[in-house]
């Protein structure tokens, strides 16, 4: 994956003969929750990094005169503003950043990972200076006297409200999926084949013979535009009673609507893409003949009133925050 993208990938860790003997005890680890908090952090500096390297190692240090096991993430990349670092960890609270892979993200990633690592006892601390790059640490206490008797046994299972939908956290295939959609991006970028603002004519960008929804058709068509894989899963999940149609930003969308006989007859996009954002192409739809009537329903994480109220003043049928259910 780093390669594909141009990064360095460096993995620094110890053999674990030498490993085990310079802990001097053992360190009682949940292997998925361990391996959903290295995933996240991966996945979040290969998003935020376009050159450089990613660089994970793992080591013994001491925090507060204890011995402690660190898993350090750190990459060379777009870095987080000073003033964020203390909301970093709230849940559905994001930075905003115009340079990453990827602008989407509910907010409660890294927040989960610090759930899961205090679940273990430990703690996360984070540095990091802009355009420079960020570094995670995640520190574990060795041995089990921070833990209950019920959480010691050869495998543990935390018994934690927090972990009960763990299947949707852990699986490394959503991870996967978002990072392959990197991929294909940093392709097409490398390909031109990028549509360029001069080049975004609705006129010469759908066919000429594409027309409106026909009444007679049983199924409606919904076009989803997000550039989070998991979103339009499920999305197309809730939704699979129509003909839905997928488009990871403004400008794959455009590809789609150039590709599809008849216009959709609802649009429902995210508002943070990478490329062309949702509000680019609401502005871009509504300013054609031909678009300017598909409803429209815009997607976001940003839950104040004021992005809402933006959102339908620029032309938005509606504003939906997530995260949202059906019943919405």
């Amino acid at each position: 994956m780093a390669e594909t993208l141009g990064l360095e990938y460096i993995i620094d860790i110890p053999s674990s003969d030498k490993f085990n003997q310079a802990m001097g005890d053992k360190i009682y680890l949940d292997h998925d929750i361990y391996e959903t908090i290295v995933f996240n952090l991966c996945s979040n500096a290969l998003k935020h990094t376009w050159n450089g390297r990613v660089t994970i190692r793992l080591y013994l240090d001491y925090k507060d005169s204890k011995k402690m096991v660190v898993l350090e993430v750190s990459d060379t990349g777009v870095g987080i503003p000073e003033i964020a670092l203390p909301n970093l960890f709230q849940r559905f609270y994001r930075v905003e950043s115009q340079n990453s892979r990827s602008h989407e993200g509910t907010g409660i990633g890294l927040a989960l990972v610090k759930e899961f690592i205090t679940c273990h006892g430990g703690d996360i601390t984070v540095t990091s200076v802009v355009n420079q790059g960020t570094t995670f640490k995640c520190w574990f206490p060795i041995g089990y006297e921070h833990l209950s008797t019920n959480q010691i046994t050869n495998q543990i299972n935390f018994e934690n409200p927090i972990v009960s939908g763990r299947e949707l956290y852990n699986n490394r295939q959503l991870y996967l999926e978002e990072s392959s959609q990197w991929i294909i991006n940093n392709k097409r970028e490398v390909q031109n084949e990028i549509i360029d603002d001069q080049d975004m004519d609705i006129d010469k960008i759908l066919a000429d013979d594409v027309t409106s929804h026909d009444s007679t058709e049983k199924k409606y068509q919904i076009l989803l535009v997000d550039d989070n894989n998991d979103m339009r899963d499920y999305l197309a999940d809730l939704l699979k009673e129509f003909d839905v149609f997928r488009a990871c930003d403004g400008q794959d969308a455009i590809r789609v609507l150039k590709k599809l006989k008849k216009l959709p007859d609802l649009i429902l996009s995210d508002v943070m893409m990478p490329n062309m954002n949702g509000y680019e192409l609401l502005n871009l739809l509504r300013s054609n003949v031909k678009t300017r009537l598909i409803p429209i329903i815009l997607l976001s994480a940003k839950a104040n009133e004021d992005c809402k109220v933006e959102g339908l003043e620029r032309g938005a049928d509606d504003y939906l925050i997530k995260l949202f259910s059906a019943k919405n």
